[in-house]
């Protein structure tokens, strides 16, 4: 697992998992057997979650059953941002909201 504060990615790589959680948009993540690149959201917050998991017990290289899960924002109905989108300003009711990615498919596996 690897935080990169600057840029504000958490990678995980490792062979049974990998992917990333962050600002995705813009930016190539280069994992052991996958590369996400051409991320893109609709939130504009460029935020977003993509993860290649095994499912069989195998590395990824060589499993059979993979799950590919890819997620952007996760609000409550209602919820509302300041202007600069750097706080709350109305926390929204209990129905929550989740907004899907674009991973273009197939991935770029190596």
């Amino acid at each position: 697992m690897t935080w990169d504060g600057d840029k504000g990615i958490f990678t995980i790589n490792n062979p049974y998992w990998q992917g990333a959680t962050g600002y995705l948009k813009g930016s190539t993540i280069n994992l052991d057997d996958i590369i996400l690149t051409d991320i893109s959201t609709t939130d504009n917050l460029d935020f977003a979650s993509v993860h290649l998991i095994s499912l069989d017990s195998l590395p990824i290289s060589e499993s059979k059953r993979l799950n590919l899960s890819d997620q952007c924002t996760l609000e409550n109905e209602g919820f509302l941002w300041n202007a600069d989108k750097t706080s709350p300003v109305a926390l929204g009711g209990v129905r929550a909201l989740c907004e899907r990615s674009m991973v273009p498919l197939p991935l770029n596996m190596h």
